[in-house]
């Protein structure tokens, strides 16, 4: 007999996708979820903020999906977008061709907008071990390779705190943070602040039955990509677009 995946919620996560993301809800947290809170979800290694935009998902809607990840966080205990805006918010982004999460995220005060971030800090036992490589007579335990001695000195030089992705190669944990992590000289945390800032994008329009005498060869890439995607577009999503289209569509409003 299949295993059921529990009970299941989209989620409007705070970037520029297409639609919301299902995850599954923890057990401990099955009661406590409902349409309009906050949550924090895992997208590959990070976790971002988005908020419950269904939280009637039948497991059978989404048969298709091989794996279903378990919401990281709640953020609220009553919701904080009623049922009303959140309805309102919807048609808004259907009307201007914006991703629901982006919509949702200019709706809600800075003050609620948060973001993680995770952080590899220099531990005592690491602070220890990086003093004694100065140490004309010290025990193999503090013995540390170059690449780990130079990324506890980086760590040191900036206040023994470091964001996770500047101690990384590539997004993947390097063999000498792997090593330090194992002996505890440095430890990973994470970091939740508040971030009110918000992307803006542009959605333009071509006005039926308005030519240019001489448009620029930037106006013409930007009026034809216009047409190509039916005359209405958001600026950031136009496939073809020049350089600089922002100020390129505002010279031609």
């Amino acid at each position: 007999m299949a295993h059921s995946p529990g009970r299941l919620v989209d989620v409007a996560v705070f970037l520029a996708l297409p639609g919301p993301l299902t995850y599954r809800v923890p057990d401990d947290l099955v009661g406590a979820v409902r349409r309009g809170c906050r949550v924090l979800v895992p997208i590959e290694r990070r976790r971002y903020l988005g908020v419950v935009v269904r939280d009637d998902v039948r497991p059978e809607e989404r048969a298709g999906l091989a794996t279903i990840k378990p919401i990281a966080d709640l953020l609220d205990a009553e919701p904080v977008f009623e049922e009303e805006l959140l309805e309102l918010l919807h048609w808004m982004a259907d009307y201007y061709l914006a991703p629901i999460g982006e919509a949702l995220r200019a709706a809600l005060p800075g003050a609620l907008q948060v973001r993680e971030r995770q952080l590899i800090r220099l531990t005592a036992e690491g602070e220890r071990a990086l003093s004694a490589q100065e140490a004309l007579l010290r025990s193999h335990d503090h013995d540390l390779d170059g690449e780990e001695l130079e990324l506890l000195r980086r760590l040191a030089r900036r206040g023994g705190v470091l964001p996770l992705e500047k101690a990384q190669s590539k997004g993947r944990i390097t063999g000498a943070l792997s090593r330090l992590l194992a002996r505890a000289l440095v430890a990973q945390t994470m970091h939740r602040e508040r971030s009110g800032r918000t992307r803006t994008d542009l959605l333009v329009e071509r006005v039926p039955g308005v030519e240019l005498a001489r448009p620029a060869a930037r106006q013409l890439e930007l009026l034809r990509a216009l047409e190509e995607a039916g005359g209405r577009a958001r600026l950031g999503q136009l496939a073809g677009r020049p350089t600089s289209a922002r100020a390129v569509a505002q010279r031609l409003a």
